[in-house]
C-alpha cells in the first residue's frame, strides 16, 4: 500500500460574478505518523473578500496578506499527493478548492465510509465522528492541522479493515465469468 497522508483545506467567500464562491485559505497535510508534512495559508491576491470565516478556522486577514501565491501551494500539494493513499474528510472538497484531481480508487473519505455512516441518514460530521468514534472532541478554531489529523485518526482506526474490504472486491470483480459456471 502506497503512504497514506490526510487533506484538509480551508475556505473564505470571495465576489464574484455569481456571488459569492469559496477560495481556499489555507491547506495542511498530515502523514501517517500524523506529522504535519504541509501547511500553508493561501492569498488571494486581488480577489474581494466577503467573509473571512475566522470564526470557524481563526485564519484573519494580516495571515492571508502573508500567505501564498495559490499556483505555488497547488505545485507542492501536488508533489506531496503524488503516489500517496489521500484521506480526508469531503476529500472532493478540498480538491475542489485547490483545482487538484486525484485517483479516485486512491482517496479515503472518512465521511463517507459505510462504518462511520451506517446509522445515520446523512453523513455526520467531523466533529461527530471523532467524538463518537474517537472519544475526543474538535476544539474551535478548526484549523487545517487539526482536521487532517482528526481524519487521518479516523482512518487510521478501520485501515486495515477498510483496506481488506476493497482488496476482496477488487479480486470478486477481476473474477472471469468462467469461474461462476462448472462443468
Amino acid at each position: 500500500m502506497a503512504d497514506a497522508v490526510s487533506i484538509d483545506c480551508k475556505s473564505i467567500g470571495v465576489e464574484s460574478s455569481e456571488g459569492i464562491r469559496n477560495y481556499p485559505a489555507s491547506v495542511a497535510i498530515v502523514n501517517e505518523d500524523k506529522i504535519c508534512v504541509y501547511n500553508a495559508v493561501i492569498n488571494p491576491r486581488n480577489l474581494q473578500i466577503s467573509d473571512y470565516r475566522t470564526r470557524f478556522h481563526g485564519i484573519q486577514a494580516q495571515d492571508l496578506s502573508r500567505g501564498l501565491h495559490i499556483k505555488v501551494v497547488r505545485q507542492a500539494v501536488s508533489r506531496i499527493l503524488k503516489n500517496c493513499l489521500l484521506v480526508g474528510y469531503d476529500v472532493s472538497r478540498s480538491l475542489r478548492l485547490l483545482g487538484l484531481g486525484h485517483p479516485e480508487d486512491n482517496i479515503r473519505d472518512v465521511s463517507t465510509y459505510h462504518l462511520y455512516t451506517r446509522y445515520k441518514k446523512y453523513n455526520p460530521t467531523l466533529r461527530q465522528l471523532t467524538r463518537s468514534y474517537l472519544s475526543r472532541g474538535l476544539e474551535a478554531p478548526r484549523t487545517a492541522v487539526k482536521d487532517a489529523t482528526a481524519a487521518m485518526d479516523l482512518y487510521l482506526k478501520v485501515a486495515e479493515f477498510w483496506e481488506e474490504e476493497l482488496l476482496n472486491e477488487t479480486d470478486s470483480s477481476e473474477c472471469d465469468e468462467d469461474s461462476y459456471y462448472t462443468d
